[in-house]
């Protein structure tokens, strides 16, 4: 059972667990639209996306940490309005192949301390998203 599951682990790959219904804003989106689809469709990562490629990545961290900072309502609603998510967003961004394994992936991960990753194909396209909660899932039902 335990070579099993190693082999399985040995040969599984970013591909097999990431989510291709990628949820991407452009640079140009402001904070408050990034902010709205993070609520609309329960998502914690938007990769920032220019021309296929991805330019930055906008956590519920990032905003946490502009939330924060100010207490004027207002102020902060007019902030959220004309900022926009190519500001805001970490940079430059860790990416990873989709033939990658995922020992790999969950070694970004760890060294990078991020949530996410934008699964990238050899042209540097966006074709996917793994998260922390995507091995989480996988590591569950493989210890179930």
């Amino acid at each position: 059972m335990m070579e099993t599951r190693n082999n399985h682990m040995a040969s599984l790959t970013v591909s097999d667990l990431m989510s291709g219904d990628v949820i991407a804003i452009p640079p140009t989106a402001t904070l408050h639209e990034a902010i709205a689809i993070m609520v609309r469709r329960s998502v914690r990562h938007l990769p920032v996306v220019e021309n296929g490629d991805v330019v930055g990545l906008l956590s519920d961290r990032n905003i946490r940490v502009i939330m924060i900072g100010d207490d004027d309502y207002s102020r902060r609603r007019e902030f959220l309005a004309n900022t926009t998510a190519g500001e805001r967003a970490s940079h430059p961004v860790a990416t990873v192949a989709p033939d990658a394994p995922v020992q790999q992936a969950a070694r970004i991960f760890v060294e990078s301390r991020i949530g996410c990753l934008p699964v990238v194909d050899r042209e540097g396209s966006l074709v996917g998203i793994l998260t922390q909660t995507d091995l989480l899932k996988w590591f569950a039902r493989l210890t179930d």
